[in-house]
C-alpha cells in the first residue's frame, strides 16, 4: 500500500473552519516516493452543532488499488458563555407595585449560535413584603448555548412608597351648644399608590 501520513489531531473552536485547509492534509505517496492524492470522510461521533467531535478518515489508493487509511480527530469546541448587551446586573425603582412592568423576554449574543431568547426564570422576593411600601424582587434570565455554556441577566426591582398620601382639607371650625357635639365626619385623602383612603 502506499505511505499515508494523517495530520495530528487537533481541536478547534465553534467559528473555525473544519476543512483541511484550517485542520491540516493528509501527505500520500508511492512507496517510490511518487505523491499521491489523498481524500476524507467525515463522521460525528459524538455531539452536535458547534460541540462535537469529527472523525475524518483519510484515504489513499495507488495505481495498482492498494489502500491505506488513517483517521484524525477533530474536536469542535464552545467555551463562551452567551453575552447579554449591557450591564449583566441591574436594579429599577418604583414607587408602586403596578408601575412594575411584567416580565419579557430579553435576548443575549452567543459567538456561535447568534441570538438567543430567554424568558424571565420567575421573581423571587430578597425582602419583606409590604403592600406597596417597601419590597424587593429579583428577575433572573437565564441563556445557555448550544454546548451548555450559561450566563444569567439579573434585575433587581425595589418598589418603595416615599410619596405620603394628600390629605382633603379639613372641615371647617364650628360653634355649637353645649351637649350638640355632633359626629366626626370621614375624610378622603388620596394616595399615589393605593388611591383614596377613608378615614
Amino acid at each position: 500500500p502506499p505511505l499515508l501520513t494523517c495530520p495530528p489531531d487537533v481541536t478547534i473552536d465553534c467559528e473555525g473552519d473544519t476543512d483541511p485547509s484550517n485542520t491540516g492534509y493528509a501527505m500520500c505517496n508511492e512507496v517510490t516516493g511518487a505523491p499521491l492524492d489523498a481524500t476524507y470522510n467525515d463522521v460525528i461521533i459524538s455531539g452536535e452543532g458547534n460541540c462535537k467531535v469529527i472523525e475524518r478518515t483519510w484515504t489513499c489508493v495507488d495505481d495498482c488499488g492498494n489502500e491505506a487509511t488513517c483517521v484524525q480527530t477533530i474536536s469542535v469546541v464552545d467555551d463562551e458563555a452567551p453575552v447579554f448587551p449591557g450591564p449583566e446586573d441591574t436594579t429599577l425603582y418604583f414607587q408602586c407595585a403596578d408601575e412594575v412592568p411584567a416580565p419579557m423576554p430579553m435576548t443575549a449574543i452567543d459567538n456561535c449560535d447568534g441570538e438567543i431568547v430567554a424568558e424571565a426564570g420567575g421573581e423571587i422576593i430578597l425582602e419583606g413584603e409590604c403592600g406597596n411600601r417597601f419590597e424587593v424582587k429579583l428577575r433572573m434570565w437565564e441563556f445557555t448555548d448550544q454546548c451548555g455554556n450559561t450566563s444569567i441577566k439579573t434585575l433587581t426591582i425595589i418598589v418603595r412608597d416615599t410619596i405620603a398620601p394628600v390629605a382633603p382639607p379639613a372641615p371647617g371650625d364650628i360653634t355649637i351648644e353645649c351637649g350638640d357635639i355632633p359626629e366626626p365626619v370621614e375624610l378622603t385623602a388620596v394616595d399615589n399608590c393605593d388611591g383614596d383612603i377613608t378615614v
